[in-house]
């Protein structure tokens, strides 16, 4: 507008001041905005992340527990006294069978160390189970693992000798995990800020008993 006094073109201080208050209004909006997007983006990644790793980790599990007990019959005279149910836990799974159809049985054993699922397998060699590949990290950020086992007759339970074992028939799997950082904007069912997914499974193993 017109300077009165030189007849300049120009903006007065308190027009200047006004248009630097609404445009700090209209940043400080758009920042907002973009922060609150960028950390939805990285919620929602971190969410889907964490399904992914309860989801890949179950598939290799149930395709495994799948086949527990199986042994091929020209390695079993070798073998003695064996169980093909070894360890039977909430917490802890050992089991005879070929996972990889090459006629060399392993002992695989799965379990959950702190927040690690981990899986050890332990090859035969001809004349015992000799550690092969040691303890492999199967999946991170997983916060419990639970195996709940059926019978032949349908009834469940806790098996607490080598008999009960060797009448397991299918096992429950079920793992948590959660995501890596918390979400200052969700609270969960145990008051804290993660993201949890809970995937479920229910197995049943062929060759017990055979």
């Amino acid at each position: 507008m017109p300077n009165r006094t030189t007849g300049r073109i120009g903006f007065t201080m308190v027009e200047l001041l006004v248009a630097m208050a609404l445009a700090s209004f209209l940043l400080a909006g758009g920042l907002s905005i973009f922060t609150f997007s960028n950390q939805t983006y990285t919620s929602e990644g971190e969410i889907v992340g964490a399904q992914q790793t309860v989801r890949s980790a179950m598939q290799i599990m149930t395709y495994e527990i799948r086949m527990a007990g199986y042994v091929p019959l020209a390695i079993r005279p070798f073998l003695g006294s064996y169980e093909q149910l070894e360890e039977a836990s909430a917490l802890g799974m050992t089991f005879l069978a070929d996972p990889n159809s090459d006629g060399i049985p392993e002992k695989v054993r799965y379990t959950l160390n702190g927040t690690t699922l981990t899986r050890e397998s332990k090859e035969w060699n001809g004349a015992t189970f000799a550690v092969q590949t040691g303890v492999v990290t199967l999946a991170e950020g997983i916060t419990a693992l639970n195996f709940q086992y059926t019978y032949a007759d349908g009834t469940q339970g806790a098996p607490a000798s080598a008999v009960d074992r060797g009448n397991v028939r299918a096992v429950t799997i079920t793992l948590i995990g959660r995501t890596d950082h918390p979400d200052p904007k969700y609270t969960a069912f145990d008051g804290s800020h993660y993201h949890y997914r809970t995937l479920t499974s229910f197995v049943r193993m062929r060759n017990m008993g055979l």
